[in-house]
């Protein structure tokens, strides 16, 4: 093979322990004791939020003669699976009408950045804009499970027989109960649009959040309004309700709907900051708020998941609680 590798982990006087999890990913962790080797890279790989296991563990030390052997000893695996992979991409922007509710998909590609290039530069070429990976699997597969409200999902499994397991454990986060609707491997060749129907994503509604203009000590809290047939009258809505409820000046927090996610976090940063970020599952919203916000130097806390599904106005309080 000869190429392509690079150095994962190296330890000395130690031991490193590699988990892989079940879209085909490989984890480590290193520890002065094999066991604290694989206790680490169990815990790196519960990152993955996937099932994962110790595939191997290695410990070097000094050894007292110069001609022993190292206690764990060279590795040199007969044979190595190469990895092919499926990735599902698409846009970080709402995209023209033509490409609503379309993915990019590519699998049976070796290597990661290869696979993330072919399907990241369709998905931009197609649309215009900036495209983003969705979901991701190394010689497994990639499952698209879709809820009874028509709203799709991404996921991954290692094997077909973990898809059972996966729409079990990945349908119980979700607001509606979900069936798979497609499986698609990653070791057969493919780049192409794939057409989510997402019906949800069109009929959900709009949100929108608002708060007062000025910092009121008395009233520090947001209005969140949901399900609104148009963007412009969520807002309108949510500005108008929090000048009645604060009787102040109100405006909009941000463009809190991107017209993409059906679900949105709202979060209150270590330093007072409200953020928002929205996604598909709740998983997946504190996900991206503990990255985003642990890249930032924060800690941050979820107020609310607001769901954009159900028509309603709520008035949320950003005290601690």
């Amino acid at each position: 093979m000869g190429s392509g590798c690079t150095i994962a982990l190296n330890a000395w006087n130690s031991s490193i322990a590699i988990a892989r999890s079940q879209d085909g990913f490989l984890w480590t962790g290193w520890g002065a004791t094999p066991d604290t080797a694989r206790r680490l890279a169990i815990e790196n790989c519960a990152k993955s939020t996937l099932p994962c296991e110790v595939t191997k563990a290695f410990t070097a030390v000094a050894p007292v003669v110069a001609s022993l052997p190292n206690p764990t000893g060279n590795y040199f695996p007969d044979t190595v699976a190469r990895h092919y992979f499926a990735m599902v991409a698409w846009p970080k922007e709402k995209p023209a009408q033509a490409w609503l509710n379309k993915a990019w998909l590519v699998s049976g590609v070796q290597g990661y950045e290869a696979s993330q290039k072919q399907v990241l530069d369709r998905c931009k070429q197609d649309t215009g804009v900036v495209c983003e990976i969705g979901q991701s699997a190394a010689n497994g597969l990639v499952v698209k499970l879709r809820d009874e409200t028509g709203v799709e999902y991404w996921h991954t499994a290692l094997l077909a027989q973990h898809v059972a397991e996966r729409v079990k454990s990945e349908c119980a986060k979700v607001i509606a109960p979900c069936t798979v609707v497609a499986t698609y491997d990653s070791r057969t060749p493919r780049l192409e649009v794939v057409a989510t129907a997402i019906t949800a994503r069109q009929t959900r509604g709009s949100m929108a959040i608002a708060w007062p203009r000025s910092f009121l000590p008395t009233w520090q809290k947001v209005v969140v309004t949901t399900g609104h047939p148009k963007l412009d009258d969520a807002k309108a809505a949510a500005v108008a309700r929090c000048e009645t409820e604060s009787r102040n000046g109100c405006t909009l927090l941000g463009e809190v709907d991107d017209g993409n996610y059906p679900l949105l976090g709202l979060y209150r940063d270590s330093k007072g900051g409200v953020r928002w970020y929205g996604h598909f599952t709740s998983d997946q919203i504190d996900k991206l708020a503990n990255e985003d916000c642990a890249g930032l130097g924060l800690s941050c806390k979820r107020l609310a998941l607001v769901d954009a599904r159900k028509p309603g106005t709520a008035v949320q309080s950003l005290a601690d609680q």
